[in-house]
């Protein structure tokens, strides 16, 4: 694999300047290598369609869009300047599993605690015994997901609703709750300082 792709980011720099390569030093003739890179993959039906962005010192240095959004035969080609894509599951290892180091270092979490140490309204139908490391590692018993989009409206009933589902197997089964640790996070978050603050102080050293 060629080592430029290593700074091949596909998420788009929203209003980054743009500036030549060899501005921020930069090889153009290495950059350039990007195109048989993500045609290849194109051709060989790994992805329809890609946004690529290279940023350096604060600048692109290359912006192009590849292919089409999807296989469909009317899919609009991808734009590297407009093109959104839904990164899902990213949540998981960019934004959850980072809050979740820095808040257990720091003492504000537990891994062994029950998540209604955080979440008080969290329990009921055998929840009370899912644990903060139920969660983050997919044996919750919570079901995969919801559809948050047809019940919520604002992000306040969004949580509503979350912390209302109930489970569909006994905690510590099999993995099948890919999309929670990032929701339950995400609603902890959002309490005031304080309950946090509060909640945290309770909790036993017994993570490992």
């Amino acid at each position: 694999m060629l080592p430029v792709v290593s700074t091949v980011c596909l998420l788009a720099f929203g209003g980054l300047p743009t500036a030549p390569a060899a501005d921020v030093g930069m090889s153009v003739d290495r950059l350039q290598a990007i195109d048989r890179v993500v045609e290849r993959g194109i051709a060989g039906g790994g992805f329809p369609g890609a946004a690529v962005v290279v940023g350096r010192r604060g600048v692109a240095v290359w912006s192009k869009g590849y292919g089409r959004v999807s296989w469909g035969g009317g899919a609009a080609p991808v734009s590297a300047d407009s093109t959104i894509y839904d990164l899902a599951s990213l949540t998981k290892v960019i934004a959850t599993t980072a809050a979740a180091m820095v808040l257990y270092d720091r003492g504000k979490l537990q891994l062994d605690a029950p998540v209604h140490r955080y979440l008080p309204s969290f329990v009921g139908g055998g929840r009370e015994r899912v644990t903060v490391r139920d969660l983050l590692r997919h044996r919750s018993g919570l079901p995969a997901g919801r559809d948050l989009w047809r019940v919520a409206h604002d992000p306040a009933s969004a949580r509503r609703q979350v912390l209302r589902t109930g489970l569909e197997r006994a905690p510590g089964a099999a993995p099948s709750t890919p999309t929670w640790a990032p929701t339950c996070w995400a609603s902890w978050s959002r309490r005031p300082p304080a309950s946090r603050s509060t909640a945290s102080s309770r909790a036993p050293s017994t993570a490992r």
